[in-house]
């Protein structure tokens, strides 16, 4: 792929984690409309799936309190919220695979930590309200995994 296009993609990648919604419904939204822009441009740029797949798996957006965030599928890094900490390592050991995925690398546990670390109450991660779940690179909803379903449901 054209370096060009591989920093247009990281662009439009790095615009899709801005958040701009105040609830849940519109942050759906939002997040669906990011993906599909970024959807429209691998296929108007005939990017191939090789260079498509290193886009994150999937991408939700997050509330709570006054707090918004979009997560991407990425390995959770320091520091880690407590309450997020002790939820996960009742599911597996984070960095660990539990099924058929990694504790701790979801979009939902990124989203997740930025909120709890950021919010000054005493918020549980039960407390957390997700976005649907999407695919960037194609614009299709994604089942969360059953980590988050242990983790937050």
């Amino acid at each position: 792929m054209r370096k060009d296009l591989r920093k247009d993609l990281r662009k439009l990648v790095r615009k899709a984690i801005r958040v701009n919604s105040r609830d849940i419904e519109n942050l759906d939204k939002e997040v669906f409309l990011k993906c599909k822009t970024i959807a429209k441009h691998i296929k108007r740029n005939k990017i191939s799936l090789e260079e498509a797949i290193k886009l994150p798996a999937v991408i939700i957006g997050g509330l709570l309190w006054n707090k918004r965030k979009i997560g991407i599928t990425r390995f959770l890094k320091p520091p880690i919220a407590p309450k997020l900490e002790k939820a996960l390592n009742k599911v597996g050991v984070i960095g660990k695979k539990v099924g058929e995925n990694t504790v701790g690398k979801c979009a939902e546990v990124d989203c997740a930590n930025y909120l709890l670390l950021n919010c000054r109450s005493n918020y549980e991660v039960s407390d957390i309200k997700f976005s649907t779940p999407y695919r960037p690179r194609t614009s299709e909803i994604i089942e969360t995994c059953e980590n988050c379903k242990k983790t937050f449901i």
